[in-house]
């Protein structure tokens, strides 16, 4: 997800958004596939054993309704995030426990879900945080960069945020229409300010 201030023009006033809390955890992808009636579990770029035990393993095997979703929906993908994987946000997660918050599901014809049928598919507590469903409006969008998560139990801050078509578009010289803008305090935090 490119910057927003790379594309600022990016989205029309007034036209619906998402804006999703960003989530600090390492990216993976799920499908069953109707070929070989297999599941597959990946991270951001490979495709994980069946014998490892990874956390992307782990996670699928801690929230059975990730395997039905992807059995019921075969050779669709399941983009999400998997946490804890980064030091000092656990989303209050305990030892060897794991979350997940889906974010796009890929269909098998190679378009995407568009986010609004995205929030009625999968459980809300598996879903990335919503924080704003309306028109485009940029300084309120803005002012829910800063501060806590929004994940139940998390006890630190936000990475940012996500803002998205709720109609699924593209732009020419982007790709999909959404865009993420990192917390200050996150970047500080992170050395990366």
């Amino acid at each position: 997800v490119e910057g927003f201030k790379n594309y600022p023009h990016t989205f029309a006033e007034g036209e619906e958004v998402i804006v999703t809390e960003k989530i600090h955890g390492s990216n993976g992808r799920y499908q069953f596939g109707s070929a070989d009636q297999k599941m597959h579990v990946g991270s951001h770029n490979y495709w994980k054993s069946e014998k490892s035990t990874c956390i992307w393993r782990r996670a699928l095997a801690q929230h059975p309704w990730l395997s039905e979703f992807c059995t019921q929906h075969p050779d669709h993908t399941v983009y999400l995030e998997v946490v804890p994987t980064q030091k000092g946000y656990t989303y209050g997660c305990t030892e060897d426990q794991t979350k997940v918050f889906v974010f796009d599901i890929l269909k098998p014809d190679g378009t995407w879900l568009d986010k609004i049928s995205l929030e009625y598919l999968v459980p809300v507590n598996m879903q990335v945080p919503l924080l704003y469903r309306r028109p485009f409006d940029l300084e309120k969008i803005k002012a829910l960069v800063e501060g806590q998560s929004t994940v139940q139990g998390a006890k630190h801050i936000r990475e940012g945020i996500v803002i998205a078509s709720a109609t699924e578009r593209t732009v020419r010289g982007l790709g999909r229409a959404q865009l993420k803008l990192k917390s200050m305090k996150f970047l500080e935090t992170e050395g990366k300010a």
